[in-house]
């Protein structure tokens, strides 16, 4: 799937997701010597679609099991494993264990609002929401 299919494909995703009750993610911030981390609990079996951020980051699955989009196509990740993203990255996701994910980026700034701001290219209300599956 090429770049822009793939991002098409999660605006829709987060488009449908907008339609079904919302799940709450607890967030931690650390921000301290030129980097901020935010640390998400991620609930069993929900779905996320994630920020397109300005800047490459590191991404760490700390505990759990992910099904996420990358590069390489849709793969099960076990903690603890490393993700990097390059700048204009986004991705999609259903946590198949509760899970626990950290993203860090490189910055200045001590606001987590300013670096939200600043970070993501759009941070629309869409991103960053994440979402129960429907159990059948």
């Amino acid at each position: 799937m090429n770049d822009l299919s793939h991002n098409a494909a999660i605006d829709r995703l987060a488009e449908e997701l907008l339609m079904v009750p919302q799940q709450p993610i607890p967030v931690r911030h650390f921000i301290k010597y030129g980097m901020a981390t935010r640390v998400i609990l991620i609930p069993e079996g929900t779905v996320v679609v994630g920020h397109r951020h300005r800047q490459g980051q590191h991404n760490f699955l700390m505990k759990g099991t992910i099904r996420v989009t990358t590069d390489d196509g849709v793969v099960d990740l076990h903690a603890p494993e490393v993700v990097l993203s390059p700048p204009g990255t986004q991705r999609a996701a259903i946590s198949l264990t509760e899970v626990v994910w950290a993203t860090t980026v490189v910055t200045d700034l001590t606001d987590p609002d300013e670096i939200f701001e600043n970070v993501l290219y759009h941070p629309d209300p869409v991103q960053t929401l994440s979402f129960e599956e429907p159990t059948p």
